[in-house]
């Protein structure tokens, strides 16, 4: 007896189940207040069974957009603040969604004249004039005042600052 295998065909579908997005983690950054920002593309774990993924921003800060196919994070002109930003940035395909955080300090750059008292953009004999006429103030003084380390005193640190500063043009 002989038996032929071959008169049947057997031909199931495959289904490839699409998955959810899921990214790595984002990270903290640390950036200048003013200069434009674009953040990282997050990376997806498993990108070939994704399909199309769109990005978005849950609470974007004031003039903060992504990039809805890359999930790059544009911020032209990130605004200083003493808190982080938690940034919240969802990917959503066919099979659901994914967010995560993205925290962004936004920091003060320091001053490029940090002895300039009067704000002028140069530390010159003005600034020490100024600063004569504040010398020996305590609690509360003011960097218009010539407080140049923060201290709320001007005092002999801060003549070290404003002497070593002297002939700084912004």
């Amino acid at each position: 007896a002989f038996e032929d295998n071959t008169d049947v065909v057997y031909c199931d579908l495959l289904t490839i189940q699409q998955l959810p997005p899921e990214f790595a983690t984002l990270g903290q950054h640390t950036i200048p207040a003013g200069a434009p920002y674009t953040g990282p593309a997050p990376a997806l774990l498993k990108p070939l069974n994704m399909a199309t993924v769109a990005w978005s921003l849950d609470n974007p800060a004031s003039g903060m957009s992504i990039n809805a196919a890359t999930g790059e994070i544009d911020w032209p002109d990130p605004i200083a603040s003493p808190f982080l930003y938690a940034i919240t940035v969802r990917a959503t395909n066919g099979a659901g969604t994914y967010s995560s955080v993205i925290f962004l300090g936004v920091t003060t750059p320091p001053p490029t004249c940090p002895g300039d008292v009067n704000l002028d953009g140069a530390t010159d004999v003005f600034d020490f004039g100024v600063f004569v006429t504040y010398f020996g103030a305590v609690s509360g003084a003011t960097f218009e005042q010539g407080d140049l380390d923060g201290d709320g005193d001007i005092d002999v640190l801060d003549f070290g600052i404003l002497a070593s500063d002297f002939g700084c043009v912004e």
